[in-house]
C-alpha cells in the first residue's frame, strides 16, 4: 500500500552499508568491512528526542538520531551514510593528493568528513582546512580521481534498533548513533 503523505516526508537520500566479517587463519574475526547494500534510499533523518515515549527497543538513550524509511531490509549494525553538501572536483587529481580543487566549499568545514568519488572508488577523508576553492584533506587519497567526480560532506551512523512503526510494513523507524 502506497502512502503518499509519508513519502512526502522522506526529503533525504541515504546510503545503507552492511557489515561483513571475515575470519583470519586462526578463525578469529577481523575488523568488519561495510559493503554497499543500497544507495539513494528515500529517508527522513532527525535528531533523537529525549522526551519520546517510545524507547525504540531500549536503545533510544544511546541514539543521537532517528531515521524513517519505507519497508526495507534494514538491520541493527548496518551503517547509514547521509550526504549533506555535494560539490565536484574542478580538475583531475592524482593518488596521494591532499588538496582537492572543488566547484564550491559551501556547507564544508574543518573537521567534517567527505567522500571523494562514487561507487567502489569512494574514499572517506577528513577536511583539515577549507580554502577559497579547495579542501585540504587527510589522509592522502589512495587513488586518482577525475574532474567532475563528486565530493560530498557526509555523516555516518550505526543502526542500533529498528521498529515497524505503524505495523503491517507501513514504514520503519530506526535508532541511530552518529559515528564521530
Amino acid at each position: 500500500m502506497r502512502d503518499a503523505s509519508f513519502e512526502d516526508l522522506l526529503t533525504e537520500e541515504v546510503l545503507i552499508r552492511r557489515p561483513t566479517v571475515a575470519l583470519d587463519v586462526d578463525g578469529a574475526p577481523q575488523t568488519p568491512t561495510y559493503e554497499e547494500l543500497a544507495d539513494a534510499v528515500p529517508a527522513r533523518l532527525m535528531p533523537a528526542s529525549a522526551s519520546s515515549d517510545d524507547d525504540l527497543l531500549g536503545r533510544l538513550d544511546e541514539a543521537t538520531h532517528v531515521l524513517y524509511v519505507q519497508p526495507f531490509d534494514l538491520r541493527p549494525n548496518d551503517r547509514v551514510v547521509a550526504r549533506r553538501s555535494t560539490t565536484e572536483l574542478t580538475d583531475d587529481i592524482e593518488q596521494g593528493e591532499t588538496v582537492l580543487p572543488v566547484a564550491s566549499t559551501a556547507g564544508m568545514w574543518d573537521g567534517a568528513q567527505v567522500e571523494v568519488g562514487s561507487g567502489e572508488a569512494r574514499e572517506l577523508r577528513t577536511i583539515i582546512e577549507v580554502r577559497a576553492d579547495e579542501l585540504v584533506i587527510a589522509p592522502a587519497l589512495d587513488a586518482a580521481h577525475g574532474e567532475g567526480e563528486a565530493v560530498s560532506r557526509v555523516r555516518r551512523f550505526d543502526v542500533l534498533a529498528i521498529q515497524d512503526e505503524a505495523g503491517a510494513g507501513h514504514h520503519l523507524r530506526a535508532a541511530l548513533r552518529q559515528i564521530k
